[in-house]
C-alpha cells in the first residue's frame, strides 16, 4: 500500500503500471477528515467498518 497526496495519485499509479510488477496496481480508497473506515461494495453501495468489539488488537512490534 502506498499512500500518496491526490494529485500525485495518477503520476504515481502510471509510474506503478511501467513496471511488470505493477500491471495490477490500483487505487482503492481516500483519506477524508471524516472519523471512521466506509467500504464500498462491488456494486457501489456503501457501508461503515465497525471495530471489533470483543476481540483484541494484534501485537505489531
Amino acid at each position: 500500500m502506498i499512500a500518496v497526496e491526490r494529485n500525485a495519485a495518477e503520476q504515481v499509479l502510471a509510474a506503478l503500471h511501467s513496471h511488470p510488477l505493477g500491471k495490477d496496481a490500483a487505487l482503492i480508497g481516500e483519506v477524508v477528515e471524516r472519523k471512521g473506515v466506509r467500504l464500498a461494495g462491488l456494486y457501489g453501495v456503501k457501508r461503515t467498518l465497525d471495530l471489533p468489539h470483543a476481540e483484541p488488537l494484534p501485537r505489531i512490534c
